[in-house]
């Protein structure tokens, strides 16, 4: 789930620069309805929601 992963996606490496220390803020994972929900807060690129 790293959204600013420049191996996953290379065009990331200049638009979602390293940044020691700014990286996700604090990720929630929830539960409702027999699926899991995982929030993941970035800085730079906005919030994120995965559910399985």
């Amino acid at each position: 789930m790293a959204p600013c992963s420049s191996t996953s996606r290379p065009w990331l490496a200049t638009a979602c620069p390293t940044q020691p220390g700014n990286g996700v803020w604090a990720p929630a994972l929830g539960h409702y309805n027999k699926e899991f929900y995982i929030y993941e807060p970035n800085p730079d690129l906005g919030i994120f929601m995965t559910k399985a």
